[in-house]
């Protein structure tokens, strides 16, 4: 949030979720579910790629390319992996 905050408009929330109790996991979910629903949280997919592609969505992501979030597809996910 610091660089964001001094070099930007835009503000983004960081958290090592692994970390958190329970209780605030939801919390955090359901303060993302209401962005989401409002039309607040803009969401930009750059790729898709299937999971067998694994390799070249990690090249185009370790160069530098990506604009948005590069998307691994599962079999039958539709999207469930995402960078």
């Amino acid at each position: 949030m610091l660089w964001t905050s001094k070099f930007g408009r835009k503000r983004a929330k960081f958290s090592a979720t692994g970390l958190l109790a329970k209780p605030v996991l939801r919390k955090l979910r359901g303060e993302v579910r209401d962005l989401v629903e409002s039309g607040d949280l803009d969401v930009t997919t750059d790729r898709r790629y299937r999971f067998d592609q694994i390799v070249q969505a990690h090249t185009y992501v370790e160069l530098g390319h990506k604009k948005g979030n590069v998307v691994l597809e599962g079999p039958d996910d539709g999207g469930l992996y995402s960078s």
